[in-house]
């Protein structure tokens, strides 16, 4: 299978439509079909290395370099609108980012920004400055890629525009996991708790960490792989009735 421009880092299989989900360091994840090995989509909305999807239940969400998850209606399905049953299940106020077109030429400028955080939080970080270095390189590439698929010859197959945006993370996301209704993701110094029907934050689940190394959850469990002050250990917490 040939299109990515770049390293691909994550797949998720998709045994209903016979598909596969990449995503990939040129910030675009795909959709092909296994039997024929065609492109069927290209989702665009990253702006670096996706490195993490997830398929459940008709919803894909994907996290990246770009310090976002990003919740995706299913592309081989047709959309169907939110009813006014699919609101938060908790009251606390969060932050949902909507999707907002870029003007023609603005993909260098909001790249660089993201590669200026990235630096920040890289200093002192040996792997982090590697991958820094890999995304500089991976800017060029997607600045190709951009002229390649300008307006006057972009394919239809393009999904551009995700339902939610999550933006509360300093810095690339390191784990996550959703089950269709609620997204744990881990990264910097937290780990966080989300709606994916609204696309509201909800709360951090844990704070003050080193690093978030991986997590998974449950119905009534979640347990997090994490590192505080130079010692690595399990966290379990009890979701409880709440959610």
């Amino acid at each position: 299978l040939e299109g990515h421009t770049s390293k691909v880092y994550t797949i998720v299989l998709d045994p209903e439509h016979h598909a596969i989900f990449s995503g990939s360091m040129d910030g675009m994840i795909r959709v092909w079909n296994w039997d024929t090995g065609a492109c069927l989509r290209i989702m665009r909305g990253h702006l670096t290395l996706v490195g993490l999807l997830a398929l459940r239940h008709g919803t894909l969400v994907s996290a990246g370099a770009d310090t976002t998850l990003r919740v995706w209606d299913h592309p081989l399905k047709p959309s169907a609108p939110l009813s006014q049953h699919q609101r938060a299940f908790s009251n606390i106020s969060g932050d949902t980012v909507p999707h907002i077109p870029q003007p023609a030429g603005a993909t260098n400028i909001i790249t660089n920004h993201a590669l200026a955080a990235i630096a920040h939080h890289a200093a002192g970080n040996l792997q982090q400055l590697q991958l820094l270095q890999q995304l500089q390189l991976q800017q060029r590439a997607n600045d190709q890629l951009q002229q390649q698929l300008g307006a006057a010859h972009e394919p239809s197959d393009i999904v551009r525009t995700e339902r939610f945006m999550l933006r509360q993370h300093t810095n690339a996301i390191t784990c996550f996991q959703h089950d269709g209704t609620k997204i744990v993701s881990g990264a910097d110094t937290t780990l966080k708790l989300w709606d994916v029907r609204s696309g509201l934050f909800v709360r951090d689940l844990l704070a003050n960490l080193n690093s978030v190394w991986q997590v998974r959850f449950d119905q009534r469990r979640c347990v997090a792989a994490v590192n505080r002050n130079d010692v690595t250990y399990f966290e379990v917490m009890d979701f409880g009735s709440d959610i």
